[in-house]
């Protein structure tokens, strides 16, 4: 299935693959961040899982060779303040 969508242009293979790494090594810092915020395990890997498919989304617009973990954590702040009641 193509990862194509109505209003976005077609994904470069080898920008995704290094933006997936970087996501990666972000995962313990989303997963520990998201612990604090919660208090439980199980609702911060939910958290921390959603951030990771929202970075994942708005991938189109970082800048590699920026800071992604500053770039994560403010994708997922801003889309919780657009969500008034998200965690």
């Amino acid at each position: 299935m193509a990862e194509e969508q109505v209003g976005r242009s077609p994904s470069d293979p080898v920008r995704d693959n290094t933006f997936k790494r970087e996501l990666v090594t972000l995962i313990p810092h989303l997963r520990a961040f998201a612990r604090t915020l919660t208090g439980d395990p199980t609702a911060a890997d939910d958290l921390a899982q959603d951030a990771m498919m929202k970075a994942w989304d708005a991938r189109a617009s970082f800048q590699l060779g920026t800071n992604m973990k500053a770039w994560t954590f403010m994708t997922r702040a801003s889309s919780t303040r657009k969500r008034p009641n998200a965690p």
